[in-house]
């Protein structure tokens, strides 16, 4: 299916005017995996009991280990469901906005040199198929066909 590229999460309340919510949010790269090629390890999927503010909360390992791609500083307050939520506060000063834009840059970056870039398939086709639909209509569908992938 997909491997994970890399991950940033970002500060509480984000989303908040957007859609009225403070929580947590994790935005995930993910590789559609070629036929034949072996997954990814799947550490990214675990998580650890980890202290913060003097409580221990389960954090994934991923940040643990990529602690650059928080965009501010771990920690916990009471939450709505339980008293020690994870939180994460921004960094004062900063612009939330181009700090993410530098983190996905250094991760397109990364990408690129691990050899992880998109390729353009090559011997692309598509077959138009018509079949029946509800009501005697009839619709259009497209099947793609590809061929190798080659480098652009």
């Amino acid at each position: 299916m997909a491997d994970l590229v890399a991950a940033v999460r970002l500060p509480s309340g984000a989303h908040q005017r957007a859609a009225g919510t403070g929580v947590v949010t994790d935005l995930l790269v993910l590789r559609r995996r070629e036929p034949g090629r072996e997954p990814a390890g799947a550490e990214w999927e675990q998580a650890r009991l980890t202290e913060l503010d003097g409580v221990q909360v389960p954090v994934s390992q991923y940040f643990l280990d990529h602690p650059e791609h928080v965009l501010g500083e771990l920690g916990t307050e009471h939450g709505m469901y339980r008293a020690d939520d994870l939180v994460v506060r921004p960094a004062s000063g900063t612009d939330t906005a181009a700090t993410l834009g530098q983190v996905l840059d250094r991760i397109a970056g990364e990408a690129r040199s691990a050899g992880l870039m998109w390729c353009r398939a090559t011997g692309f086709a598509a077959d138009v198929v018509q079949e029946p639909a509800p009501r005697g209509r009839q619709v259009a569908t497209y099947r793609p066909r590809f061929g190798a992938a080659s480098a652009p």
